[in-house]
């Protein structure tokens, strides 16, 4: 097995995690205030609340795999735990830096959560699970550390949103002092997820992790739906918030590992999700940057129609694919990749 070439299901999962992602951001951003919490804008910040552990989830994954890949390459181990901790770093001040233009920004979280869970990955695979599961279970009493979950720079750098009018969100979320916690829980689970996945892969039985991923998954989302169902805080029960997340990444992430496995034979041509998932980091800042900040300078944020949020976010579905396709075609990173790689070495 060849650790060095992509696995195009881990791409698409990335990609169905930044369309959530966008999904979200049009109701925060554009959706007209007297639509809050109505059902339209429940559904679309309801179905967001995935993206950002779809994608920590990935952080994990891909932080093992590219740990692993750079061993067999014969690389010490001083020279991978420069390279990871080199990258955690660049990380995290290109959060700091674009905290001055994006208020949920948390990207200098995914670079503080890539340099502490290096040392994870020194534990074992049992080890770091339980790790995982004693952050989770903490959350709430580590809610009060003032370094992580510092909000950041005054209101009037930011775009406006909705956030802090709705009432869906403030039940769920309350102050959201926990987050940051159960983020960092998820980068550790996968890792730990990233570890079974290769090992899965190099006893050739691909099929069976799917499976096993679509069992776990299955379980963890029916227990992890009591959160919504009752509108249990994540400050309350983080466990429920954490199981139906993560359940739910683990379904979808089985659903693409059969459709890559069934389609290969079909067409040999990237997706489009899987194209979304490479270009993610250039995606994530630059949809904010360009499509968000056209948007605001025509006067539209928080003032839309339900339709014209959905042609909005249409528009921008179609703009990042139509741009990512020109990109790709002599390329194999997007913009913000390169930099990040060229920074790192």
């Amino acid at each position: 097995m060849n650790l060095a070439s992509r696995f195009e299901y881990l791409d698409s999962l990335r990609g169905v995690a930044v369309m959530l992602m966008m999904l979200q951001h049009s109701a925060l951003v554009l959706m007209d205030l007297s639509l809050v919490d109505s059902f339209p804008y429940v559904l679309m910040v309801f179905l967001g609340m995935f993206s950002a552990p779809m994608f920590l989830l990935l952080v994990g994954v891909g932080l093992y795999i590219s740990v692993e890949r750079r061993r067999e390459e014969g690389e010490n181990e001083l020279r991978v735990r420069k390279h990871v901790l080199k990258r955690g770093f660049v990380l995290m001040v290109f959060g700091l830096l674009f905290m001055f233009v994006w208020e949920g920004e948390i990207l200098r979280y995914i670079g503080i959560f890539i340099m502490l869970t290096y040392y994870f990955l020194l534990l074992r695979t049992r080890t770091q699970l339980v790790a995982g599961l004693v952050i989770v279970a903490l959350s709430s009493a580590l809610k009060y550390s003032p370094l992580l979950n510092w909000g950041g720079f005054p209101e009037g750098f930011f775009f406006r949103n909705s956030w802090d009018y709705s009432k869906f969100i403030y039940r769920i979320y309350g102050d959201g002092y926990s987050m940051v916690f159960l983020w960092f829980s998820f980068v550790v689970f996968g890792s730990v997820l990233g570890s079974v996945l290769i090992r899965f892969l190099r006893q050739g039985r691909e099929q069976a992790f799917q499976s096993i991923a679509l069992k776990l998954g299955l379980l963890l989302s029916s227990l992890g739906a009591l959160e919504p169902f009752f509108m249990i805080p994540v400050d309350d029960f983080p466990a429920l918030h954490v199981m139906l997340t993560l359940g739910v990444s683990l379904i979808v992430l089985s659903g693409l590992i059969w459709w890559n496995r069934k389609r290969r034979h079909v067409s040999r041509l990237p997706g489009a999700l899987a194209l979304y998932g490479r270009l993610s980091l250039s995606i994530y800042i630059g949809h904010i940057i360009i499509w968000l900040g056209a948007l605001q300078l025509l006067g539209l944020t928080l003032d839309l129609s339900l339709l014209g949020v959905i042609a909005a976010l249409f528009s921008c579905y179609v703009f990042t694919w139509a741009s990512g396709v020109y990109w790709s075609k002599n390329r194999d990173m997007g913009p913000l990749e390169l930099i990040v790689a060229r920074l790192v070495g």
